[in-house]
């Protein structure tokens, strides 16, 4: 059974209308019905719109975080609720081994931290190796683009795009 994922975007400019977009098949949807969804026309926005959208939404970045980020990665998947009830078990396992010494509770709560680390660590590798994932397919992305706004074309940085520019594709 195939999937059929539909996307809801609601008109500013008339607050009843509501334009679907079905996913599915984006190939397939009119040139008009993305205008009317982007708010959008194919002169481009006006230049009070743009600013008004920049306003909305910000710059068209991916802002990278300075400083201690693996320290930063680490310490979240060191407080995510599985690492966080692994060692609460592993501290009660302790507890139950010095209540009542010989019953081999610090073996299992040895066991449960080793597995809490682990957790950890394999989560940290595998965020650490999509941030660089990112930052690698961010040097592909273009620093320039060409868009249409009312009605002329121009060449502006990709991070002053907004949502409904009219981007211009070269061959």
């Amino acid at each position: 059974m195939k999937h059929s994922e539909k996307s809801t975007v609601r008109n500013e400019r008339s607050s009843n209308s509501v334009v679907e977009i079905s996913t599915d098949r984006i190939q397939q949807v009119s040139p008009d019905a993305v205008y009317t969804a982007l708010l959008s026309r194919t002169a481009g926005l006006q230049t009070s719109e743009v600013i008004q959208r920049q306003r909305q939404f910000g710059l068209n970045c991916i802002r990278s975080v300075s400083g201690y980020r693996w320290l930063r990665i680490l310490a979240k998947h060191a407080g995510n609720f599985f690492s966080v009830l692994l060692v609460v078990a592993a501290g009660f396992c302790f507890l139950a081994e010095s209540l009542q010494p010989g019953q081999g509770m610090n073996l299992i709560g040895w066991a449960l931290l080793g597995v809490a680390v682990l957790n950890m660590m394999f989560a940290f590798a595998q965020e650490m190796r999509a941030e660089r994932a990112m930052e690698e397919l961010q040097k592909l992305l273009p620093q320039r683009v060409t868009v249409r706004r009312s009605g002329q074309v121009q060449e502006l940085d990709a991070e002053n795009l907004v949502p409904g520019d009219v981007i211009m594709l070269r061959r």
